[in-house]
């Protein structure tokens, strides 16, 4: 028996976007994935925007004009509250996704039991001259993404991306790019061609990559053929493999080093909490 798709809600502000709308809008109609719903968010045009959405008959589609102009980020919070979907995508007036977008992505979350996903992007100019892209590349240069008390799921960031910040999650991070910051979380995988620059305290910590840094792990500590770890090292247990290189300041953690690590106040915290969920990269609601 086919098992019943999820419900996608799509969030796209728009705001005088007449001239790419009309590609951004068909690479939604066209997806292989088809419980989905568009909200689309009118942020006070006054161009043709909303002729052009009209005139491709789109089903699935719930149109909500502001009362006022507002930010980008505000528009997408007004928004967030008229999703009904259990996943939310955004687009932008100028975006065009990929057939299999939706898909792929759906896909993910249920085979790797994921809280998050993203990937690149392809930039194309006017000239259609294109380059590629990571979707956090500009905000990673200038402004530090935080993803928080994420309950269910791992958090991956995939290969091509970029991430500035701080991420605390109970369950795994799985590294295939580039992080840089502060992570706790119960498992850290930094896979071959990935890499983490920062400050980490883990259970456990799997380096197929480049790991920089500060490490506290309070069980196994595996550093495979390809994998490098460097820096201020603590681990309970240590595993290399032929091949693998590990250098810096290396101590073994004792059981009073565990008790006062950021680990065992990760874990406590993470057991008083009673509520909470997955929650990236968007602002906290705000009332139009």
């Amino acid at each position: 028996m086919k098992k019943r798709q999820k419900l996608v809600s799509i969030i796209l502000n728009c705001y005088n976007g007449e001239k790419y709308l009309k590609d951004s809008l068909l690479s939604i109609k066209n997806q292989s994935y088809k419980k989905w719903e568009l909200i689309f968010w009118d942020n006070r045009s006054n161009d043709n925007s909303k002729k052009i959405l009209k005139s491709l008959k789109m089903k699935n589609v719930r149109y909500f004009l502001s009362k006022k102009h507002t930010s980008l980020y505000k528009a997408r919070n007004l928004a967030l509250k008229k999703a009904k979907g259990e996943f939310i995508g955004f687009i932008d007036a100028d975006d065009m996704w990929q057939k299999n977008k939706i898909k792929n992505q759906i896909d993910f979350f249920k085979e790797k039991n994921t809280a998050v996903v993203y990937g690149n992007s392809i930039l194309k100019n006017e000239n259609n001259n294109q380059s590629s892209s990571s979707p956090f590349s500009r905000s990673t240069t200038s402004r530090t993404s935080s993803i928080d008390n994420t309950k269910e799921g791992n958090i991956h960031i995939g290969s091509g991306v970029a991430v500035n910040g701080e991420i605390n999650a109970p369950n795994e991070v799985i590294v295939n790019g580039k992080h840089t910051g502060k992570i706790a979380a119960g498992k850290i995988s930094v896979k071959n061609g990935g890499g983490v620059d920062g400050e980490t305290a883990v259970e456990t910590a799997d380096i197929e990559g480049n790991y920089d840094g500060n490490l506290e792990v309070a069980g196994t500590l595996s550093v495979s053929s390809s994998g490098i770890a460097k820096g201020e090292i603590r681990y309970k247990d240590l595993e290399i493999a032929l091949g693998g290189k590990i250098s810096g300041t290396i101590a073994e953690m004792s059981d009073e080093d565990f008790q006062k690590s950021k680990i065992k106040l990760v874990k406590d915290e993470e057991e008083n909490k009673k509520s909470g969920g997955g929650f990236f990269g968007t602002a906290k609601e705000e009332d139009n």
